[in-house]
């Protein structure tokens, strides 16, 4: 591809955004594991290259994701979930 490639933020028109309060210990204990994912040698560079907020922010979206799982498995979810964390394997 020789065309420059841009990155950029981008909200889906159908998103419903939503705050959470996180304890101070427990941000520190995720910052930690998120930072821990970033380091790890399969973590895409895309991925890693992400500011510490989108990378905190799509790990709690995917624990809320996997926790709703467990209640209401679906195909999609699970393959959508799978595609994003595919690369972060313990060799």
């Amino acid at each position: 591809m020789d065309e420059e490639v841009e990155l950029a933020l981008q909200i889906p028109n159908d998103m419903e955004m939503v705050a959470l309060a996180i304890p101070d210990t427990l941000l520190l204990d995720l910052d930690i594991y998120c930072d821990s994912l970033r380091r790890h040698p399969s973590c895409p560079e895309l991925i890693r290259d992400l500011p510490m907020w989108a990378f905190r922010s799509n790990v709690i979206q995917a624990s809320i994701r996997g926790a709703l799982e467990m209640y209401a498995p679906d195909d999609d979810l699970e393959a959508e979930l799978q595609f994003i964390f595919k690369w972060y394997k313990d060799e």
